[in-house]
């Protein structure tokens, strides 16, 4: 949804999405890291009930596939608390691959296990130890 509103452009599969990633990098400055990260990517050539997120930067394009969790509506605060996790994972590591996959497998950990207590309010506070080691593990792909 953001990633077309910033660029214009319809994302309905993963050579869109890189497009336009790409299309956003060459507006961020040019001496900062340059990471576009792109989360809830739901594109029409992805495997069936998964939902994604993408990493473009200098170091190449990272690709990390969860299953889907049926959270309906979808919860409010998960693109910040992502964000934060990939910076503060990049801030540790200077590793994009590295930070996507474990603030990916921390993000999933939480929003598990906000589905299994059937509550709107994401479980900040209750999934905090998912967050220095995820317990679920994702592999970042190298596009």
């Amino acid at each position: 949804f953001e990633l077309e509103l910033l660029t214009s452009k319809t994302v309905k599969t993963l050579r869109d999405a890189l497009e336009a990633a790409n299309i956003l990098r060459q507006h961020i400055r040019q001496n900062g890291p340059r990471i576009v990260v792109v989360t809830s990517l739901l594109r029409e050539d992805a495997p069936a009930n998964t939902i994604e997120t993408l990493a473009v930067s200098d170091e190449g394009a990272f690709l990390v596939n969860t299953p889907m969790i049926p959270l309906e509506p979808p919860r409010n605060g998960t693109g910040d608390l992502i964000a934060a996790l990939f910076f503060g994972n990049y801030l540790k590591t200077n590793d994009v691959a590295k930070s996507l996959e474990n603030s990916v497998a921390a993000l999933y950990s939480l929003l598990e296990l906000t589905h299994r207590l059937n509550t709107r309010e994401i479980q900040l506070v209750a999934a905090q130890e998912e967050y220095a080691q995820p317990s679920r593990k994702f592999v970042a792909q190298k596009l």
